[in-house]
């Protein structure tokens, strides 16, 4: 299983967003597995939000681009602070 266990860290965020029901019910799937593997159930949400996490910190070329830009997490929301 290529996903890890989910480390909950700051307060989520929301997102909306519809899924065809094929990536639906392939999420459904993947949290049984999920289930399966590290013994600890996961809604669909929080699986999709992990999922969509974990590909983000795997990007190295988005790793690569942020760092260049100088907009890490930190960066992001300091300079939100700065132009409110």
């Amino acid at each position: 299983m290529k996903l890890r266990p989910r480390v909950e860290a700051e307060p989520p965020k929301e997102l909306r967003f519809r899924l065809d029901a094929e990536t639906y019910q392939e999420l459904e799937l993947y949290s049984q597995l999920y289930a399966q593997e590290y013994g600890e159930a996961i809604d669909t949400a929080a699986l999709a939000a992990e999922i969509l996490r974990q590909f983000l910190a795997g990007d190295r070329a988005f790793k690569t681009w942020k760092r260049r830009r100088g907009n890490g997490a930190g960066a992001a929301a300091h300079n939100a602070e700065a132009s409110a």
